[in-house]
């Protein structure tokens, strides 16, 4: 059973529908700042593919009928938005207690479960702490007796490999299979207190390797394979994260994968290896806040035909001047979340404050293009390093060099066709859809060729965003 369709209302922190569809056999990555809903997607895929041990420790403890039905409700409603019940978790337009989830192999695997390192009094990390509590199927009886060496053997042979670190990982001959780190470029080895000797993202590698290792060790033949990973990369490298998106893709090419990230950088680099080695294999979604309503959009390639079918229905009178506002609205919002999101900010900031940074030009964006090929803000930074490193320049040729640098990747000269579009979309937004898409007493004032100007502006709008975009990708 692979997921083909999700379906959220009133859960956590969804207070509205949101859907995605069309996965059947594609895989999913989401990008979301903290607060745009990926923990609250998270839990309602947890709650589905995982229901019944949830269940069970909701209500454990539980003395008759009457008391194990308290103990499920009081559960379900701190599941629901504001915790009010009922709420919406379907998938494959089921029910989240009523899927049947006997045929799919689901593992997965969130920040928590990445970072968390459950060293004992001693600094100690057992082999079997570290895979207890996860959201895996369950392990064979003395699995890690019987496939510690397999496991090691896998996780030392991609170290190696694929990540490119010189470290060796043993277990002492406990029954607790305490691991044994060994940095052999460094001549470290340790068993007890490795947070002090090993920092947090080569931690972080290793406990990933350890449970993925095991994630391709377990499962029933003949089951659908689900691989969903939330915010696992935090604290790597580029170049880590590089190497993991590359495992991920090699290793788990036949599973199902849904990869939620809050980082710009990294689902750029994700999309970047998608289209090279997975491409139309994928759907590519944003998560993103209007107010106090979370919601979630396709690419800007898919957005762009949103917002030709907007046009199409109103001109064919297939929708009322109000619903066309607030959709016009809602596309408008979204292409503007794309727009911060492939241009590679910092952060991606709440809309109307990216189209003010736009305008006003208080936030500068870097972006370099030349011909199809885009460099972004982390070529900039390698740029500028190798400008400080030449020994045989003096420092003020570094820093006419640098100047000059930051220069070349002004953006302006791209933007500068999209300003005057978003100006006059924003003027539209302010006239006609605020009062269309807002409730107020007595009719509002518009004419229909307000509306088509604004389709108009946002068909335009989408269509640049999403041949800029189609460049950066496909580059």
């Amino acid at each position: 059973m692979f997921i083909q369709n999700i379906k959220i209302e009133k859960f956590k922190g969804f207070s509205d529908v949101v859907e995605i569809n069309g996965m059947a056999d594609k895989s999913l990555l989401i990008y979301g700042e903290n607060g745009s809903g990926k923990s609250s997607l998270y839990e309602a895929l947890r709650l589905t593919m995982y229901y019944g041990k949830l269940y069970r420790k909701a209500i454990d403890g539980a003395i008759n009928q009457a008391d194990e039905i308290i103990r499920r409700d009081n559960w379900l409603k701190k599941l629901a938005y504001a915790e009010r019940p009922p709420f919406i978790v379907a998938i494959n337009n089921t029910n989240y207690d009523a899927l049947n989830t006997s045929n799919v192999d689901c593992f997965m695997l969130s920040y928590f479960d990445s970072h968390n390192f459950p060293f004992d009094k001693d600094g100690k990390l057992s082999l079997n702490a570290m895979l207890d509590g996860l959201n895996f199927p369950d392990l064979p009886t003395n699995f890690v007796k019987d496939s510690f060496e397999v496991i090691l053997t896998e996780v030392n042979k991609v170290l190696k490999d694929e990540f490119c670190l010189d470290i060796k990982l043993t277990v002492d001959g406990t029954n607790d299979y305490n691991i044994i780190i060994e940095d052999i470029h460094f001549g470290i080895k340790k068993s007890t207190n490795l947070d002090l000797y090993f920092n947090e993202a080569k931690l972080t590698i290793i406990s990933l390797l350890i449970k993925l290792s095991v994630v391709e060790l377990i499962g029933t033949s003949g089951h659908d394979k689900l691989l969903i990973l939330d915010d696992v990369i935090s604290s790597m490298d580029m170049a880590n994260r590089a190497f993991f998106t590359h495992y991920i893709i090699k290793h788990f090419s036949k599973y199902q994968k849904i990869i939620l990230t809050h980082n710009a950088s990294y689902y750029n680099l994700f999309r970047s290896a998608i289209l090279i080695h997975e491409k139309n294999k994928w759907l590519e979604h944003s998560l993103f806040a209007i107010g106090d309503s979370l919601n979630i959009a396709a690419s800007s390639l898919l957005k762009s035909r949103e917002a030709n079918d907007l046009m199409d229905d109103y001109t064919n009178n297939r929708i009322t001047p109000t619903d066309i506002a607030n959709r016009i609205r809602q596309c408008l919002e979204a292409q503007i979340h794309e727009l911060a999101l492939w241009l590679h900010m910092e952060s991606v900031d709440q809309s109307g404050r990216i189209i003010n940074n736009l305008l006003s030009g208080t936030k500068k964006v870097y972006l370099r293009v030349s011909g199809k090929k885009i460099s972004l803000s982390e070529d900039l930074n390698h740029d500028l390093q190798n400008i400080l490193n030449d020994g045989s320049k003096t420092d003020a040729q570094k820093v006419a060099g640098c100047i000059n640098k930051f220069g070349e990747y002004d953006c302006t000269n791209e933007l500068t066709k999209l300003i005057p579009i978003i100006k006059e979309v924003r003027l539209y937004e302010k006239l006609v859809l605020h009062q269309l898409s807002h409730g107020r007493t007595g009719l509002p004032s518009f004419s229909p060729v307000e509306i088509k100007k604004c389709l108009d502006l946002l068909v335009f709008l989408s269509n640049s965003l999403a041949d800029i975009s189609k460049n950066i990708y496909e580059a």
